[in-house]
């Protein structure tokens, strides 16, 4: 759930953005609520899309079970192995066209970049 998603009592982005508080952090006195407001909207605006996201991956995303969560997380983006794994592949990506498969890549050369694909066997 966002919070404040009305965002009623919360900054502008642009306040946000050149806010004092924000820039600085928060001095003695009083803080500013719609600053606040504008920081847990955004967090939660944030925690509410990873949340959508790992549901539609048919996973849960309770926020009692830190384990599951970040379990659920890295099977949804892949852990550092996946991702070294797909950086050293020079072509990690399959889409398919009709019947045919095809793996494609980039890469630069000279500052210019490359597609390249082949069709898989």
């Amino acid at each position: 759930m966002i919070f404040d998603e009305a965002q009623g009592n919360t900054l502008t982005q642009q306040e946000y953005q050149t806010h004092e508080q924000r820039s600085n952090g928060v001095g003695a006195g009083l803080a500013s609520s719609r600053l606040h407001n504008k920081l847990f909207h955004q967090v939660s605006m944030i925690a509410a899309a990873l949340g959508e996201v790992i549901k539609n991956k048919g996973l849960v995303a309770a926020d009692d079970d830190l384990p599951s969560l970040v379990a659920n997380l890295t099977e949804i983006i892949g852990d550092d192995n996946t991702i070294q794994a797909h950086l050293i592949d020079p072509m990690p990506h399959r889409f398919t066209d009709e019947s045919t498969t095809y793996k494609y890549g980039l890469r630069a050369e000279n500052g210019i970049v490359i597609f390249r694909y082949e069709v898989m066997e």
